[in-house]
């Protein structure tokens, strides 16, 4: 069975030559794969049409090849990459450095999505997920203190405002070793339960005593019909203590069976 200190090498699919590769980034174990965070948010969820990009922007647009060429140049094995692009409103000229692989990508008549950094992407059905981030309803409202999310107390969830509560995706906890509690609903549900625990005693005229306690859990899926499940306390010291079972048909029917329940529950 796997725990959070076991050798990221271990984990199936790794193996010693991946597990290397990771470890220079940092990830040796499988609880630092759990809360590895990327160095870098870029927002590709908002596409822009062509007429809307201005000079110097760095925009995401969805458009069609119209066009596609690759010149030499006199520096030896160094091509440029062309491609003429159309969506509904204009036409762009988009240019790529030494990367003739495109030409087998960007052919014309395909749609593809050409991003910020000139990465692209091919699609026929587009389902994409933006980056996380708290609403700007949130962080214009004073309670993030200049950050991205708004801080709470671990147990109460009360902020810097008295009497205002903050659960969910839009709150930061820090843990013991200094990386944020993860974001999850079933943290989101157990935080509500004391925040409306702690109302309702406020209400009553009684002392609040219910505070969240950092116990969670989670399915991770895994294909083929199978999922793994995590537990344990993400408020553990001197870190979190969470416990992996391997994956299994079994987990992946009870997910399913859970998520059925709380359909049911909800509607």
């Amino acid at each position: 069975m796997l725990d959070i200190d076991t050798p990221i090498q271990f984990v199936k699919g790794v193996g010693p030559a991946k597990a290397e590769a990771l470890a220079k980034a940092g990830i040796r174990t499988v609880y630092d794969l759990l809360l590895y965070l990327p160095f870098r948010y870029e927002d590709r969820s908002r596409r822009l049409k062509i007429r809307d990009v201005q000079p110097g922007q760095e925009a995401t647009v969805e458009v069609e090849v119209v066009a596609l060429h690759v010149k030499s140049t006199r520096r030896k094995n160094f091509k440029i990459v062309e491609v003429v692009a159309k969506d509904e409103t204009g036409q762009l000229k988009a240019v790529w450095f030494n990367q003739e692989y495109l030409k087998d990508t960007l052919k014309p008549g395909r749609r593809v999505l050409i991003f910020r950094d000139g990465t692209t992407a091919e699609f026929d059905l587009l389902a994409y997920v933006p980056p996380h981030r708290a609403p700007g309803v949130v962080t214009e409202s004073g309670l993030t203190a200049g950050g991205d999310w708004i801080p709470v107390d671990r147990g109460t969830l009360q902020t810097a405002t008295p009497g205002v509560y903050a659960i969910g995706d839009v709150v930061t906890i820090p843990l013991s070793l200094g990386k944020p509690l993860p974001k999850a609903g079933i943290f989101a549900h157990e935080q509500a339960e004391v925040v409306a625990a702690n109302l309702a005693a406020e209400w009553s005229g009684e002392t609040p005593r219910a505070e969240f306690d950092g116990h969670g859990y989670c399915f991770i899926e895994t294909g083929n019909g199978r999922a793994g499940y995590g537990t344990g306390n993400f408020y553990g010291e001197p870190r979190p203590e969470i416990r992996l079972h391997r994956p299994s048909r079994l987990w992946h029917a009870t997910k399913v069976l859970f998520e059925k329940t709380w359909w049911w529950r909800w509607l």
